[in-house]
């Protein structure tokens, strides 16, 4: 599971990739309680050039840092995995879902 950004330019490189995908880069998130039954999460997200770059094991193009606040599973009965897909939806609006 992850997204597919088209037109994404990469910081570190300056590389455009037309239709990069992006996807959680290991099942680690860091949960710290913030009060209130809030939380911040990390984790860490990994870009390739496209899903077929992924799906044949090619190494990643970039990874970067996820942080993001979580409130408690009363207020946002989702889980934390899709909490973070969420957070990285909001960071790349022009996204679509890949699954």
């Amino acid at each position: 599971m992850g997204i597919c950004v088209a037109n994404l330019s990469l910081r570190s490189t300056g590389l455009v990739l037309a239709n990069a995908y992006m996807a959680l880069s290991t099942n680690r998130l860091a949960v710290m309680p913030q009060g209130n039954l809030i939380f911040t999460v990390q984790s860490s997200y990994s870009m390739w050039a496209d899903y077929d770059a992924r799906i044949a094991n090619c190494s990643p193009l970039d990874s970067r840092l996820l942080m993001f606040t979580w409130n408690s599973p009363q207020n946002d009965p989702v889980s934390m995995y899709a909490a973070a897909y969420r957070a990285l939806k909001i960071e790349y609006p022009n996204c679509t879902d890949s699954i």
